[in-house]
């Protein structure tokens, strides 16, 4: 069963989506609200929320005017584990579901068992979103130049990881979140006149977080 809820200005109980909802007065009482809506609340309240699991805290929040999300997890039902959170500039996030197909096929892979799966996605500055084989989840997370070894990246602890339903989740909103943040409207910076020539590019920190290695093949 996937759920899908939204909370508007003041935290509130959350409205769940069943898929096993029989009733005509149930499915309309169930329905989640539409993208205009959405665009009203924020408008009215300031603040929108996307829950992605039901099982434990894990959601993307977003303030009017901010020009980032938020994507946090709390710790396990259990107890185990620990809250994280990711602020992801709306132009990094516009990246993220430019590769949703992409991370998606290499999770789906990962998740089949199969090996030797890497997939590193450049999402600006030191952030990338990483899938590799022996765990099914998506990392957003920074990185930072190897010392052991030139042109290689390791993870630093800033940053999260979604599960794969998790994953599954943020990919079946993105539109609805795009939307709620006008994710249309936001330019990348390699589409302004500054990227036009290599030294323009080169000195970008969020294309090019490692001037060191300027011919890393991370670029």
């Amino acid at each position: 069963m996937s759920t899908k809820s939204y909370f508007y200005g003041e935290r509130s109980e959350s409205t769940e989506v069943d898929e096993t909802v029989k009733s005509a007065a149930d499915l309309q009482m169930s329905q989640p609200a539409t993208v205009e809506e959405t665009d009203l609340a924020i408008v009215e309240a300031g603040f929108v929320e996307f829950d992605l699991t039901s099982w434990r805290p894990c959601r993307v929040a977003y303030e009017t005017g901010s020009a980032f999300v938020t994507i946090q997890h709390g710790s396990n039902p259990d107890g185990t584990g620990s809250s994280k959170a990711i602020e992801i500039p709306l132009m990094r996030l516009s990246i993220v579901f430019d590769n949703l197909k992409k991370i998606t096929a290499a999770l789906e892979e990962v998740s089949a068992g199969h090996r030797k799966v890497d997939l590193l996605v450049h999402i600006g500055g030191g952030y990338h979103v990483r899938v590799t084989d022996g765990y099914t989840c998506v990392h957003i997370r920074k990185y930072r130049e190897a010392k052991w070894a030139k042109r290689e990246l390791a993870a630093t602890k800033d940053g999260i990881s979604l599960r794969k339903g998790e994953w599954m989740n943020l990919a079946g909103i993105a539109k609805d979140i795009s939307d709620a943040v006008k994710l249309e409207e936001v330019e990348p910076c390699y589409a302004s006149t500054s990227h036009c020539n290599q030294e323009g590019y080169y000195t970008c920190q969020e294309c090019c977080p490692y001037r060191n290695e300027m011919t890393a093949q991370f670029y």
